[in-house]
Protein backbone atom coordinates (compact mmCIF):
# COMPACT_ATOMS: atom_id res chain seq x y z
CA UNK A 1 0.00 0.00 0.00
CA UNK A 2 1.37 3.40 -0.97
CA UNK A 3 0.35 7.01 -0.82
CA UNK A 4 0.38 8.78 -3.93
CA UNK A 5 -0.74 12.41 -5.20
CA UNK A 6 -3.29 13.68 -6.99
CA UNK A 7 -0.44 15.36 -9.69
CA UNK A 8 -3.09 15.90 -13.05
CA UNK A 9 -6.67 15.26 -14.01
CA UNK A 10 -8.26 14.76 -17.29
CA UNK A 11 -11.76 14.24 -18.38
CA UNK A 12 -13.12 12.50 -21.21
CA UNK A 13 -16.42 14.11 -21.69
CA UNK A 14 -17.36 11.65 -25.08
CA UNK A 15 -16.77 8.71 -22.68
CA UNK A 16 -17.56 10.06 -18.76
CA UNK A 17 -14.15 9.26 -18.09
CA UNK A 18 -11.64 10.95 -15.58
CA UNK A 19 -8.43 9.87 -16.21
CA UNK A 20 -6.23 10.25 -12.99
CA UNK A 21 -2.28 11.36 -12.54
CA UNK A 22 -0.92 9.79 -9.56
CA UNK A 23 2.88 9.99 -8.51
CA UNK A 24 4.19 8.41 -5.41
CA UNK A 25 8.15 8.39 -5.14
CA UNK A 26 9.58 7.16 -8.25
CA UNK A 27 5.86 5.61 -9.00
CA UNK A 28 3.71 6.83 -11.63
CA UNK A 29 -0.23 6.08 -12.58
CA UNK A 30 -2.34 6.96 -15.13
CA UNK A 31 -5.97 5.45 -13.97
CA UNK A 32 -9.03 5.90 -15.97
CA UNK A 33 -12.45 5.62 -13.82
CA UNK A 34 -15.97 6.18 -14.63
CA UNK A 35 -17.29 9.37 -13.53
CA UNK A 36 -20.24 7.60 -11.84
CA UNK A 37 -17.87 5.40 -10.35
CA UNK A 38 -16.56 8.19 -8.55
CA UNK A 39 -20.17 9.76 -7.90
CA UNK A 40 -21.31 6.56 -6.33
CA UNK A 41 -18.30 6.53 -3.80
CA UNK A 42 -18.95 10.26 -3.13
CA UNK A 43 -15.13 11.34 -4.06
CA UNK A 44 -14.25 14.18 -6.91
CA UNK A 45 -10.20 13.67 -6.93
CA UNK A 46 -8.30 17.10 -6.90
CA UNK A 47 -5.10 17.94 -7.91
CA UNK A 48 -2.55 17.93 -4.62
CA UNK A 49 -4.85 15.48 -2.72
CA UNK A 50 -3.36 12.16 -1.02
CA UNK A 51 -4.81 8.59 -2.27
CA UNK A 52 -3.92 5.43 -1.08
CA UNK A 53 -3.22 2.69 -3.59
CA UNK A 54 -2.48 -0.83 -3.36
CA UNK A 55 -1.53 -2.79 -6.75
CA UNK A 56 -1.83 -6.40 -6.14
CA UNK A 57 -2.72 -10.18 -7.77
CA UNK A 58 -5.54 -10.52 -4.41
CA UNK A 59 -8.11 -8.88 -2.82
CA UNK A 60 -7.43 -7.56 0.45
CA UNK A 61 -9.68 -7.48 3.58
CA UNK A 62 -9.90 -3.46 4.08
CA UNK A 63 -12.28 -0.38 3.98
CA UNK A 64 -11.22 0.02 -0.06
CA UNK A 65 -14.25 2.57 -1.76
CA UNK A 66 -12.98 1.10 -5.10
CA UNK A 67 -11.45 -1.88 -6.37
CA UNK A 68 -10.65 -2.64 -9.95
CA UNK A 69 -9.67 -5.94 -11.75
CA UNK A 70 -7.77 -6.44 -15.05
CA UNK A 71 -5.40 -7.79 -16.84
CA UNK A 72 -1.84 -7.21 -17.81
CA UNK A 73 -1.98 -6.39 -21.58
CA UNK A 74 1.87 -4.53 -22.03
CA UNK A 75 4.48 -5.38 -20.12
CA UNK A 76 8.36 -3.70 -20.37
CA UNK A 77 10.47 -2.87 -18.47
CA UNK A 78 9.59 -0.30 -16.14
CA UNK A 79 5.93 0.07 -17.38
CA UNK A 80 2.69 -2.53 -17.16
CA UNK A 81 -0.69 -1.39 -18.30
CA UNK A 82 -3.59 -2.57 -17.32
CA UNK A 83 -7.37 -3.21 -19.15
CA UNK A 84 -9.97 -3.13 -16.53
CA UNK A 85 -12.65 -3.81 -19.04
CA UNK A 86 -11.48 -1.10 -21.35
CA UNK A 87 -10.52 1.46 -19.01
CA UNK A 88 -6.83 1.81 -19.36
CA UNK A 89 -4.03 1.95 -16.16
CA UNK A 90 -0.54 2.80 -16.79
CA UNK A 91 2.00 2.27 -14.05
CA UNK A 92 5.82 3.12 -14.14
CA UNK A 93 8.32 2.61 -11.72
CA UNK A 94 11.84 1.43 -11.59
CA UNK A 95 10.08 -1.55 -9.48
CA UNK A 96 8.26 -3.27 -13.09
CA UNK A 97 10.82 -5.62 -14.80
Amino acid sequence: MTIFVVKDLEEYDYASVLNIRLEGGKTRISLEVPVQVLVDVGWRPREGEEVEIEVSDKVKDGDWQIILSGKPLRHEKGKVVYSFGGLLCKIESPKIK
